[in-house]
């Protein structure tokens, strides 16, 4: 699209595990002089190597479901059990 450096931008993922492809995009977006601070995802899996990296980005990241609340919903609906969450 058409943008001037200093725009400001918001990063959409689907999945975050380890935030590889996002620490790649953040990189994109800083060569071409645009700015972010925050990325919407539909889950993330809550990997403590994507929070590493999403704090070394200075990125906050949102979403709309994580693998925690997943995992509550199979134990809920019996798709899982307690041992199968382990």
């Amino acid at each position: 699209g058409l943008y001037q450096s200093g725009d400001r931008l918001i990063l959409f993922e689907d999945l975050v595990n380890q935030g590889a492809s996002l620490e790649e995009a953040y990189g994109g977006i800083k060569e071409a002089g645009l700015l972010c601070r925050h990325c919407f995802c539909i889950v993330d899996y809550e990997m403590e190597e994507a929070k590493k990296r999403m704090d070394h980005l200075n990125l906050t990241l949102l979403s709309l479901t994580d693998f925690s609340a997943l995992i509550f919903q199979a134990i809920q609906l019996k798709l899982i059990d307690e041992e199968g969450a382990k």
